[in-house]
Formats: structure tokens, sequence, C-alpha cells
């Protein structure tokens, strides 16, 4: 005769049942949900994931989060889709306020955009074998493509409308904003690691923009200043000399396989992978096919711009510049 189990709630049996050797158990929760919207509401998921950290926070100073599509949701717009309502905005700025030799068209503006992410990349000295792109120089470069020269006040107003047309397509994760603050009042310290062309400076107005508490944040890192990477593992080991700190005083979470669990767990940091859910992926990968096929019909351009999400590749998104999506 079987031994009757008593009956828990479904939160309490899920976080019970969270084994420290069960690696996979909340990846795979995240990767196949119908939705973040819809995974962070379910009880038993919270639970489980509240159980963990508790478990992995132990005696760790630092709370390390991954920056886009962690802390910082993105909707599921493609990265194509939003360089061109950058460029688009790039257009509208230039034709008010610049006097530019001849109209600026959207399509003039996204090229721009485009083509100084690409040269910036290409330019920009390698660190440690590692590279990084810059969204000050892409800004530059954008304005010397669209009026001849890289005048100040153009890359200056460049940035406001990146910065603003990034943050209406992102909101703020309210499960990691509690869970940073309740780190903080335990007596821990949070900081975000991003692989990004976005300057530390730039995130920090973005969180502002977003109006994220920021006193919730101790520091930024960013590969867009650093040039090592979390891709690369080379950054795990500056951030502990920064902050004077050893590997077990980490615990780092993000949504990219390698970049922010394989390469934090191989620098001796705890790691939590929280993936995008694959439907999420897909969206954005139908989103970038759209919008690809109207600028063929409508400019004749056939992007060079590579979807990371065709084969929804459960390794991540940092697929290199030409890509797409960041960490």
């Amino acid at each position: 005769m079987k031994r009757k189990l008593p009956k828990q709630p479904e939160a309490a049996r899920e976080a019970a049942y969270l084994h420290p050797n069960q690696e996979r158990f909340l990846e795979c929760r995240a990767a196949f949900a119908p939705a973040r919207g819809i995974l962070y509401e379910d009880p038993g998921f919270l639970a489980s994931l509240d159980a963990k950290l508790d478990r992995l926070l132990a005696r760790r100073r630092f709370l390390s989060l991954d920056v886009f599509d962690t802390l910082l949701n993105r909707q599921n717009e493609s990265e194509l889709s939003r360089f061109v309502e950058i460029g688009r905005e790039f257009a509208r700025y230039l034709n008010d306020t610049a006097e530019p030799a001849r109209v600026v068209e959207p399509i003039d503006g996204f090229f721009a955009r485009w083509m100084g992410t690409r040269i910036t990349y290409a330019r920009r000295p390698k660190v440690s074998g590692c590279r990084e792109g810059s969204l000050a120089e892409i800004h530059a470069i954008a304005a010397a493509m669209l009026l001849g020269r890289p005048e100040a006040r153009a890359v200056r107003a460049f940035g406001e409308i990146e910065l603003e047309v990034e943050a209406r397509h992102l909101s703020v994760s309210q499960f990691w904003l509690e869970r940073m603050k309740r780190h903080r009042d335990n007596g821990g310290t949070c900081i975000l690691v991003t692989d990004m062309y976005m300057h530390e400076s730039d995130v920090w107005k973005l969180l502002e923009k977003l109006a994220f508490p920021t006193d919730l944040v101790e520091r930024i890192f960013s590969s867009a200043d650093r040039i090592v990477s979390k891709k690369s593992g080379r950054i795990f080991g500056l951030i502990e000399r920064e902050l004077t700190a050893a590997p077990e005083d980490f615990l780092h979470v993000g949504d990219n396989f390698l970049s922010d669990y394989v390469r934090a767990r191989q620098a001796g940091w705890e790691a939590l992978h929280l993936p995008v859910p694959d439907c999420e992926l897909a969206q954005r990968a139908a989103d970038h096919d759209e919008t690809a096929a109207w600028l063929l019909e409508e400019y004749g351009y056939r992007t060079e711009i590579v979807c990371p999400y065709r084969n929804l590749a459960r390794a991540g998104s940092e697929t290199g510049p030409v890509a797409g999506e960041r960490a």
C-alpha cells in the first residue's frame, strides 16, 4: 500500500521540490512559458524562484543582474524595427532643426544608424581579444553621414532620441525591483552588468527615464566602456578587482545561457539563467521578417541585419554586432 503524501498548496509544493541540483527546472519553466507576464504572475513559479534566490544569495554580498530582458523587459519588436524607428526620429529631428543640405528621409536615418553600428564594431580596438561598439561613436558616425560632419548638437540629440525610443519599448521588472530592495535591506549590494554598445552613462539615463530608483544600484558595468564582456568571461574578474571582492561573493542572473550563466560559473560566480520564453523570441523573429520585407518592398533595400532568433536557440542571443539583440 502506497503511503499518501500530505497535500500542500501548489506554491509550497513547487518550492519544496526545488532541489539545489535541479539547475534547469526554473529555466525550462521560463523557456516554455506562454509569456513573461503570465509567468511572473504564477504563484508557484514565484515561490520556486524566491526559494532558489534565498539559497543562492545566502552569504553573498552582490546581486548582479543583466540589464536587457532581465531587469528591463523588452517588448517583442525586433532590433531591426527599433533601428527603423530610431532612424525615422533622427530624420525628423534633422529636418526640423538642423537645416540639412537636403531633406533627410527616414530610410536615410535608418541606414546611417545601422552603418554607425557596423563601423564602430570594425574600428574600435580590441582589448584582450574582445571588441565592442560605442553608442556615442554610432551617433557621431550617423551625424557625419547625414550632415557631412559629426555636428555636436546633432550627436547629443541622437543620443537623447535613442534613449527615448528604447524607453518606449522597455518596462521595469517589478519582480527584480522588489528583489533588489530586499537584498539591499538585508545589507547586500546590487550591480548591473551588460554586454551592450550603450555606455554606463547611457544605462543610468535610461533607468532614470523609466523612473527606476537608481539608488538601488551601486555600479553599472558595460562592455561599451570596458570592451571586455560577459560573453568572453573577462569582465567578471575586472568587476571583482574593482569591487575588492571574491568570486564567491556574487550571484549573477541573466537571460543569455552562455554569457550570463556558463561564463559566470566558469569565473567562479554563482549564476541563474532565466531565458526569454521561446514564444516571445518567435514574435521577435516574425517582426524582423515583416520589417525586412517592408524595407525590401518599399526601398529595395535587403537588410544585412541577421535575425538572431531564427532557430530559437536556447544558447542565447549574443551572436555579434550584425545579429541584433544584446544582453
